[in-house]
């Protein structure tokens, strides 16, 4: 199953951030590397507030990324967890409505039009939520 991060390069979100497409494919390609490949890349409902998952709360894995012009679709594979199986009565028929959500940490810089710039970043989590919750 195919979903969208919330994350596009070089476009401000909700929050006035910019994430540069160099910034943010290095980011992504770490958290490919260490997650993803290794089979750790475990996502929740919502937005990650911990970068350890307790994995009572798993919902979701990631299997594959793949980059689309300024953003990442994650393959992902509902659980057959608890939080799973809610997942998979709200998402299945609504895909589109959801996106992946990041937790991470970096440095950012002011733009000259007063935007965030994000200038190194590490993505520690993911979750999933409806779009408009997305920043």
């Amino acid at each position: 199953m195919k979903i969208q991060f919330n994350l596009i390069a070089d476009t401000p979100n909700k929050n006035d951030t910019i994430y540069p497409k160099n910034v943010l494919k290095k980011a992504i390609e770490k958290f490919n590397e260490e997650k993803v490949k290794q089979g750790k890349a475990f996502g929740i409902i919502g937005q990650p507030i911990l970068e350890d998952v307790n994995l009572t709360e798993v919902a979701f894995k990631i299997n594959e990324l793949d980059e689309i012009d300024k953003s990442y679709v994650a393959d992902i594979e509902i659980l057959g967890t608890p939080n799973g199986k809610k997942l998979k009565k709200f998402v299945i028929d609504n895909l589109e409505n959801y996106r992946i959500v990041t937790l991470g940490y970096g440095t950012i810089k002011k733009d000259e039009d007063g935007n965030r710039v994000i200038k190194k970043m590490k993505i520690t989590g993911i979750g999933i939520e409806p779009i408009e919750n997305c920043a």
